[in-house]
């Protein structure tokens, strides 16, 4: 290894955990925190010589952080389902009493009887 990929070694062990719980405070997720660190270190690495010559590496470091979970806060698949209400009410089969719902909207519409699939 080079001396830059040893300095970028040191500088990102003395911080890792830093980074990921500042990480979940932006997004209250653990896995995403993760997600999120490990994003903001490829795009540091990928820059490490012009980051290691700013007046502030922490302050550029966590810049990385925050425009990262920026990203990923804009991205369409993360609006297309809220989670945050309870499902809905499970259906109770007409035919079985089951509350497991139906597959079909009559179970009589399936060979004439309910079955354990239904």
């Amino acid at each position: 290894m080079s001396r830059s990929d040893d300095e970028f070694h040191a500088f990102v062990a003395e911080r890792l955990d830093r980074w990921r719980r500042s990480a979940y405070l932006l997004c209250g997720d653990w896995h995403l925190a993760d997600d999120l660190v490990s994003q903001a270190l490829v795009k540091l690495h990928r820059s490490w010589s012009k980051a290691r010559s700013a007046d502030n590496v922490d302050a550029y470091a966590q810049k990385v952080l925050t425009r990262c979970w920026l990203t990923e806060r804009g991205r369409r698949w993360r609006h297309l389902e809220q989670t945050h209400s309870d499902p809905p009410p499970r259906r109770t089969c007409p035919t079985t009493g089951w509350s497991t719902g139906c597959r079909w909207p009559t179970c009589s519409a399936r060979s004439g009887h309910a079955s354990a699939q239904c």
